[in-house]
């Protein structure tokens, strides 16, 4: 979609800097404005100007080729193609953006300032940086030093809307702590370049996940264990709420952590899950017409905070094609072709673990795995297939892997999947390795683990909705 200013009106621009002649025209907020439809890409075709000084860089590693600017409305993200950008547009330096010509997009929801569309990927087209020769072209440096100080907000504030006021600025959370089950955990993998992903928490509810990039400078630094102040630039990921930390000297958990009842104390080892016995443990799906692999379930109304209500699952073999709802089993896309017919589909022994979506599940399904603790075991992955079997179903749905420990799980705490976005649907068929690799806060630990292949979020598009199954499960160990 191209974009133009409905008029010539000149907004009011923030206080003038004798070091640039230059003044902004419209506002961050308004320039957000433009971009009303998420997943869509609107080229800017009318001059305008914005200012905002710089929130973010990429000095620690925790923001890449792009930095955050915010003025007195808004923050917005900008994507561009170099490194070393703190050298020129450090944490407290005005910048002036000549946005005309630019591109306005989001990437799961987060909106960013870029120059064009990068179908690189057609999987995944997401909006490309502005070049390194042409950085001159668009930016104008203004002053040094200024401060921005951080909002201070409470959950209830915060939203994953597109138009979310405290998207991409700088916010501070109060009364904050990881959980207890993360002490020890480092903020990512380092080693294995895992990004990781841990929830805050308050006294009585959770906040955000705090979210580092395993390049980050502070990734190998372990998480603090004390309860205090966090902040960094607001962002989201489709409908988890996130936050970006610039260094570890946003991190000031430093008092006495909440009082509360801890429960690996008094909780009875669990047994009638998966018992890590020989690594690697694969769990088989060809035993579908009878039975699921000990410790998998099935669940609808899967939530963030709640585990869902578990479900049946339908042992007839089913077509790809068959657009009731439920759990299936379906025959494996491995062997199989797009167009294999349903008597070849019936007749196949390689079978998947699948679900149709339908409206009443259109959200909150979720794959299920329960382990009887991690007790003598590290470096822990899980790896399967994600298989998208119904090349007619149009609409996409985005799978997230998260975990909880103990008995009775209710925050699941998201991992990183590789690669990074998992989705069916979409017209595809496709039979897509996975792999996570679990974090050191899940090694060797006696607390029963359970692990969740789960839709969260509502499906996209329209049409009918996906099959999707799940097939080869490893988990492997040292």
């Amino acid at each position: 979609m191209l974009l133009s200013w409905s008029c010539n009106r000149v907004f009011d621009a923030p206080e003038p800097f004798p070091d640039a002649d230059i003044k902004a025209t419209i506002t961050i907020q308004d320039l957000k404005a433009l971009h009303a439809v998420k997943g869509r890409f609107d080229r800017i075709t009318a001059d305008g100007v914005i200012a905002g000084v710089v929130t973010a860089d990429d000095r620690s590693g925790n923001f890449y080729r792009s930095i955050v600017l915010q003025d007195n409305t808004g923050g917005i993200a900008l994507l561009l193609e170099r490194t070393g950008l703190y050298n020129d547009y450090p944490i407290g330096r005005k910048v002036f953006v000549k946005v005309k010509g630019l591109m306005l997009g989001d990437y799961r929801g987060l909106i960013q300032l870029g120059a064009d569309v990068d179908v690189s990927d057609p999987a995944d087209i997401t909006l490309a940086g502005i070049a390194a020769s042409l950085l001159s072209r668009y930016l104008v440096k203004g002053s040094l030093n200024n401060v921005v100080v951080p909002a201070t907000v409470t959950k209830a504030q915060l939203t994953t809307a597109l138009h979310d006021p405290y998207q991409n600025t700088l916010i501070r959370l109060n009364n904050a702590e990881f959980a207890v089950a993360d002490s020890g955990a480092t903020y990512a993998n380092a080693k294995a370049k895992i990004t990781g992903s841990y929830r805050l928490y308050t006294c009585t509810d959770t906040l955000v996940a705090v979210r580092t990039s395993a390049y980050a400078t502070f990734a190998g630094i372990r998480l603090p264990a004390g309860n205090g102040t966090v902040t960094g630039i607001y962002s989201v990921f489709n409908s988890e709420k996130q936050l970006m930390i610039r260094d570890t000297a946003d991190v000031q958990l430093k008092a006495l952590r909440c009082t509360r009842v801890t429960v690996p104390d008094v909780e009875q080892p669990y047994t009638a899950g998966i018992a890590l016995t020989a690594s690697p443990l694969l769990l088989h799906f060809n035993a579908l017409d009878s039975v699921l692999p000990q410790g998998m379930y099935l669940y609808t109304g899967a939530t963030a905070t709640g585990i869902g209500t578990a479900t049946n699952f339908i042992h007839s073999r089913t077509s790809w094609a068959n657009t009731s709802g439920g759990f299936k089993n379906y025959a494996s896309a491995a062997g199989l072709q797009m167009q294999s017919t349903q008597a070849q589909q019936q007749a196949a022994n390689d079978r998947a673990a699948g679900v149709r979506q339908v409206t009443v599940t259109d959200k909150g399904v979720a794959f299920v795995f329960e382990i009887n603790n991690t007790t003598g075991k590290t470096g822990i992955e899980l790896d399967w297939n994600m298989q998208s079997l119904d090349a007619g179903a149009e609409r996409t749905t985005q799978w997230t892997v998260d975990y909880a420990q103990g008995l009775n799980p209710t925050v699941f705490t998201p991992l990183q999947t590789i690669p990074e976005v998992v989705i069916t649907g979409g017209g595809r068929f496709s039979n897509t390795p996975i792999k996570v690799v679990l974090p050191e806060v899940l090694h060797n630990n006696s607390r029963k683990l359970t692990l969740r292949i789960a839709a969260l979020q509502a499906t996209a598009g329209s049409g009918s909705r996906a099959t999707t199954a799940i097939d080869n499960v490893r988990i492997s160990w040292r």
